[in-house]
């Protein structure tokens, strides 16, 4: 605020989940760059605070939403995804021109601000994908623990609607063979 002259920066700037062990880093960073502003405006607080917010909050908040929607909290969907880091850090080391990096793979790297991180994640589908089923599993867990839904509701497996299609079939299926030969 540079009406009272304060900054707040790590933690107690972008406190979040350690899933992406970026904390500490993006408070070192913050330290670095609230220092070269310092230097780059001959510690001028009016001129260094809003530099320093223009600079430094999209990285927070970067680094809140990566930490809560890069890795997706679904098993199935995260193994998905596993492969999808693993296929696709193959594919742009042999065609890099061609295939731009995994998100995960360009977190803590020099050249790679966290808000580069998140808009690749974006581009992907990566961040949407696993904050829609994020959200849904929290929101699932909130209701069951505060007694809002006295069970999970499941939809039928697979396997059982195929059954359950396949016994229609089969009903229709045998209804009009019967109806078809007792004609008369």
């Amino acid at each position: 605020s540079t009406d009272i002259n304060v900054v707040i920066m790590g933690d107690a700037a972008h406190a979040t989940s350690p899933s992406i062990g970026m904390g500490m880093n993006t408070a070192l960073r913050d330290a670095q760059i609230f220092y070269e502003l310092l230097q780059q405006h001959k510690d001028d607080l009016q001129q260094v605070l809003p530099d320093f917010s223009l600079k430094r909050v999209k990285e927070g908040n970067s680094l809140t939403d990566l930490a809560m929607h890069l890795y997706c909290m679904d098993p199935k969907a995260q193994f998905i995804e596993t492969l999808h880091l693993v296929g696709r850090s193959i594919l742009h080391k042999m065609l890099p021109f061609l295939i731009d990096e995994h998100p995960q793979a360009m977190i803590g790297r020099v050249k790679y601000q966290l808000s580069d991180v998140y808009e690749q994640a974006t581009k992907l589908n990566i961040m949407s994908k696993h904050r829609r089923i994020n959200d849904g599993i929290r929101q699932s867990y909130f209701e069951q623990t505060t007694g809002m839904i006295s069970s999970k509701s499941k939809s039928p497996s697979f396997f059982k609607q195929a059954l359950v299609v396949g016994g229609v079939a089969i009903l229709v299926g045998g209804t009009l063979g019967y109806v078809w030969n007792n004609k008369s």
